[in-house]
């Protein structure tokens, strides 16, 4: 609003009978009227969500390895060179099955059929079923136990690895490129003494998408040939980890300096007592400037995404802040000619 817009807002809401909000423009300050210091601390919080996201492989995995190891395990290798020390990432996770991955009513494993056999697999987790064959053998579906993949005839079911037993290692330790092995053993006995085992060779064709199993070999050892683009090598950020374990310090300290205000230096419980509260306000009028400048330049090019944008943020995103004391919707904005 100009300044004549905003006296004639003004003296209209002043003016008996007549509610506040009724001729107010939509602008942009209507939709973002928040404080300076909630804006630069949700943007904070922000990249550092944004930021552990990306840097989930060193996170998110070893968390999930140490606690839930009993049904899936992660599916991610990371290797470095000993020579030059480069780090070299493969993320396996979209060849793993699971229910959220379902197209169809039946949620289906991956299977390959040699001869009269058919094998049942999954990767990094358990197989989602239990074959008839294996239901048929061990009288009750609760009774087969439960595996990363299964060797079925007729008439016989073979437990062909345990998810505990995973091992990752190069397939060729002197070329990354050519993709990775991942083995499990721990699968029912073969000829009395040998335990059934499965690796899964994994081959790097960065033509071939996901891919899938192309053919067992072997008898107790089963080896699954698979042609994938997930098996090439990719190289991680070095950047973006750094950034996140920078912003992790920030907010840690930003909250022990609060909590030492508040309880030691016994400040006032508010804003003032935040750590450099007026670095924090300034960075925080400085990205509302430059995001009122984005929305302008938004609303000439595409007002009409422009108009949608701004009701939904209305609508889902408004309402929480008001609620949260932070926010001034378009009837608070102006009220008895003044501005809060």
């Amino acid at each position: 609003l100009t300044m004549s817009q905003d006296t004639a807002v003004s003296e209209a809401a002043s003016a008996p009978g007549v509610r506040a909000a009724t001729h107010v423009p939509r602008t942009w300050k209507a939709y973002f009227a928040v404080r300076p210091e909630v804006v630069a601390l949700v943007a904070l919080v922000f990249v550092v969500s944004l930021v552990g996201f990306t840097a989930h492989r060193s996170i998110y995995f070893q968390i999930s390895e140490a606690g839930s190891g009993l049904a899936v395990h992660p599916c991610i290798f990371e290797h470095k060179s000993k020579i030059g020390g480069d780090i070299q990432d493969w993320d396996m996770s979209a060849l793993s099955k699971d229910k959220t991955s379902c197209t169809t009513k039946h949620c289906r494993d991956h299977s390959v059929t040699r001869g009269d056999e058919v094998f049942f697999l999954n990767v990094c987790r358990n197989t989602m079923n239990r074959p008839d064959e294996c239901i048929g053998v061990y009288g009750a579906k609760k009774r087969v136990p439960k595996a990363i993949g299964y060797q079925t005839a007729d008439g016989v079911c073979y437990k062909t690895g345990d998810v505990k037993t995973a091992k990752w290692s190069l397939l060729d330790p002197k070329d990354p490129k050519k993709g990775v092995k991942l083995k499990y053993t721990g699968g029912a006995r073969c000829d009395g003494y040998t335990e059934r085992s499965t690796e899964y060779r994994f081959e790097c064709d960065p033509m071939a998408g996901y891919g899938e199993p192309l053919a067992v070999y072997g008898d107790c050892e089963f080896v699954v040939r698979w042609r994938t683009a997930l098996a090439c090598p990719i190289h991680p950020s070095v950047f973006l980890p750094i950034l996140f374990w920078v912003g992790f310090v920030i907010g840690l300290y930003l909250t022990i300096r609060f909590f030492h205000n508040i309880l030691v230096t016994k400040m006032l419980l508010g804003w003032e007592a935040v750590p450099h509260i007026q670095e924090i306000r300034y960075m925080g009028a400085l990205i509302l400037m430059i995001s009122e400048k984005l929305w302008e330049a938004l609303s000439k090019v595409a007002p009409g995404a422009a108009t949608k944008i701004g009701a939904w943020w209305e609508r889902v995103v408004g309402g929480r802040l008001k609620s949260a004391g932070g926010y001034t919707s378009t009837e608070d904005a102006h009220v008895g000619g003044r501005d809060r």
